[in-house]
Parts: C-alpha cells; sequence; structure tokens
C-alpha cells in the first residue's frame, strides 16, 4: 500500500509496527516521533525484538540533538546502534529509511519526524513482496554487523 505524507501522518509507520509478530529492524536517518516511539515501547513490551540504525551524524545536526535522539530510542527498551563506519566521510550520510519484520517491509522517503508527517511531501510503502523483504533483511543485518558488501 502506499501511502502520501503529510497526509498519512504517522499512521502507516505505527500500524506496521503494532502489526509486528517477531523481530522489527529499523534503518532510518532521524526517529524522533512520539508516537512511534510508543509503539517500538509497545512492541517491546510484546517481548518483540526491536533493532534499530540510525545515522550517527545527520546534516547539520548537534551531537547534543543525536544523543538526545539516541537515549529515547533506547529507553523504549529498542538496542540501537549508528550507521556503520563507511557513513563517517565527509558528505556521506545513512539516509536509509526503512523497517523491515517477518514477511513484511516499510520503505519510504520520509524521515520519522514532525516534518515529515505535518509538513513534507513524502511517500511511503507497504509491502509483503518477498524478494524485496529479504533483500532489505540481508541490507540490514549486513549493516548492523558492519559487514562491507
Amino acid at each position: 500500500m502506499l501511502y502520501i505524507e503529510p497526509i498519512a501522518g504517522p499512521g502507516p509507520f505505527v500500524h506496521f509496527i503494532e502489526e509486528a509478530r517477531g523481530p522489527i529492524d529499523i534503518n532510518v536517518y532521524y526517529l524522533n516521533s512520539r508516537l512511534i516511539l510508543r509503539a517500538v515501547a509497545a512492541a517491546r513490551r510484546r517481548r518483540e525484538p526491536v533493532n534499530v540504525i540510525i545515522d550517527g551524524r545527520p546534516y547539520r545536526m548537534s551531537h547534543r540533538l543525536v544523543t538526545k535522539e539516541i537515549a529515547r530510542i533506547k529507553a523504549t527498551g529498542a538496542k540501537v546502534k549508528a550507521a556503520p563506519p563507511r557513513f563517517d566521510r565527509a558528505f556521506r550520510f545513512d539516509h536509509a529509511k526503512y523497517a523491515v519484520t517477518t514477511g513484511k517491509a516499510l520503505i519510504g522517503t520520509a524521515n520519522w519526524d514532525y516534518s515529515a508527517f505535518h509538513r513534507n511531501r513524502e511517500y511511503v510503502l507497504t509491502t509483503s513482496d518477498p524478494p524485496l523483504v529479504r533483500a532489505l533483511h540481508i541490507v540490514f543485518q549486513d549493516d548492523w554487523h558492519k559487514r562491507q558488501v
């Protein structure tokens, strides 16, 4: 299903996390949506493993704000890692924006923040396409374990 922001709001993201059964892997440039963080915390209370990769140095964002973002995500019970070191060079960013769980993926252009859900034109797709879901699982695992491909 295709969602268009800001019309859809954070609902598709929250719904994706609420429906997930099994590990939830999220790779996102920036995550500060309280509704999404609550959904992640609820998933952890259901004992679903949640792993989050974020860009460790988003463009023009202070280290203090990134540290705060990481603390908020960790407070949900999720495991958090910064993107692999290959993204630590000048003008290189882990600008990924997807989540994957057993049999389903969410992919989009939206950062998981206020601007995406209230101001920006963004697109979000949820899919159960097996080759795409498998590919995203592989990409996530390679990044989580810092494997260069």
